[in-house]
């Protein structure tokens, strides 16, 4: 019994260490580096005469954190992730949650995806739901948290 469970632990063990491994080691993507915005065309005066909009994403502009009204960030983060502030990019109750419900209805009807997740969701393209997507978005996200400060990820 013993070794039972130190042959456990050290599967445990393992498993955790090949994650932080994953997390420290995997790329991220490019886009996230740069943000890309819609490219403006202006006249000799300054005058906006065209916007090129970006192709499947539409017109992006990069706004600051600090331009935006508090009470708009209170609200995307109360809708979208309440315990966004709390959590180190993944919320575990809810994954196994959805995890669970997904198993037993045979079929993916539930998510649990943290604002960290849906942002590596974004910058990875996904166009299917899966359990492989959802594992590269938990190390991205896991990634994301460590890299950058929160009120950064909500620019991104």
């Amino acid at each position: 019994m013993k070794k039972i469970f130190l042959w456990l632990v050290i599967i445990v063990i393992a498993f955790f260490l090949c994650f932080i491994g994953l997390v420290f080691f995997y790329p991220e993507p490019e886009s996230f580096s740069s943000i890309q915005e819609s490219s403006k065309v202006y006249d000799r005066n300054g005058e906006l005469l065209y916007e090129i909009l970006i192709p499947e994403k539409g017109k992006q502009n990069f706004v600051s954190v600090t331009k935006i009204s508090p009470y708009l960030l209170d609200a995307i983060v109360a809708i979208e992730d309440q315990d966004f502030y709390k959590h180190s990019g993944v919320d575990f109750s809810s994954t196994i949650r959805a995890f669970w419900q997904n198993f037993y209805y045979s079929e993916i009807i539930s998510g649990a995806s943290t604002i960290e997740q849906q942002l590596a969701r974004n910058l990875l393209n996904h166009k299917e739901r899966s359990y492989l997507n959802k594992l590269k978005e938990i190390i991205l996200a896991f990634k994301f948290n460590f890299k950058y400060e929160k009120n950064e990820l909500l620019e991104k």
